[in-house]
């Protein structure tokens, strides 16, 4: 049996023919209900310590960014709120 793993980066097929195929990870389940990322950008950037915690400062093109490792955020709490917004909207 194959389920899939948080953290674990999976191919994302079109059902529509000729469509280029998109990259997702697992970024939390409960029970059945799957949370996926969808990643369409991916960077690898050098960490640096800053006051015993790791940050990265990627350059993109619409701007330099700071990302700390201090900061993390909580898609497994934030998916659910997501999802009954979105049910709301469709109302």
């Amino acid at each position: 049996m194959s389920m899939f793993v948080k953290g674990r980066a999976y191919e994302a097929i079109p059902a529509l023919e000729g469509a280029r195929r998109r990259m997702v990870v697992c970024v939390g389940r409960n029970g059945r209900r799957i949370q996926l990322a969808w990643i369409g950008d991916l960077t690898v950037e050098d960490a640096q310590m800053c006051e015993a915690r790791e940050i990265v400062q990627p350059k993109r093109p619409d701007g330099v960014y700071t990302v700390s490792s201090a900061a993390p955020l909580d898609i497994q709490t934030a998916a659910p709120i997501l999802d009954l917004v979105r049910r709301r909207e469709a109302v």
